[in-house]
């Protein structure tokens, strides 16, 4: 025989047996099993494998020690294996919504006009009276009054000189404006909260 070879059990488990000295054979099943049998006790097959006519339900409560007069002698040897489990574990995630508020200063240019006036005295005498006219940003705007005379007269007394100045300043002023934070609660499997 090799040095390890091929096994199927009573019960049909596969496994492989490797010499352990003395004529015996150390055989491990598919299942984690391990077991030691005589030579006498594997029986070749026409495949190359070896038949074992021991399954496990035989080995159950037996407790053979080896040299007792068995023609074949089996010796269970005992194997843990570890069995893992994943369990899903829900968590409650509680999400509030705080407002805060805080002050900002905004400071945007504002235009302000404002108007110069200036009396600018004429005291001629027209035929007629003349419209509102531009010299430039200056508007003019015409004054009459009639006097008495021998004749009546129309009497350009005096003008307005009106300029338009177009200034820039600052106003500062003071806003509340609102910001939202989230805020994160999370439910330990122990029920306990956890903000974030």
């Amino acid at each position: 025989m090799n040095k390890s070879i091929h096994v199927v059990a009573k019960d049909g488990l596969h496994g492989m047996a490797s010499e352990a000295g003395n004529g015996q054979f150390r055989v491990r099943l598919d299942n984690g099993q391990e077991m030691l049998v005589t030579k006498e006790t594997l029986i070749e097959q026409q495949d190359g494998s070896y038949y074992l006519p021991i399954g496990l339900a035989d080995l159950e409560g037996k407790n053979t020690q080896l040299g007792e007069g068995e023609d074949k002698i089996v010796l269970p040897i005992a194997a843990e294996t570890l069995h893992v489990d994943k369990e899903i574990v829900s968590s409650k995630v509680r999400v509030t919504k705080v407002v805060t508020e805080h002050e900002e200063v905004v400071d945007e240019p504002l235009l302000r006009e404002e108007v110069d006036i200036q009396y600018v005295p004429v005291n001629k005498v027209v035929d007629k009276a003349v419209p509102v006219r531009y010299d430039g940003d200056k508007m003019i705007v015409p004054v009459y009054e009639e006097i008495l005379v021998v004749e009546k007269r129309l009497v350009l007394k005096e003008e307005l000189h009106i300029t338009k100045h177009t200034y820039t300043e600052h106003q500062p002023q003071k806003g509340i404006v609102r910001e939202e934070k989230i805020v994160v609660e999370r439910k330990s499997p122990t029920g306990k909260a956890q903000s974030q």
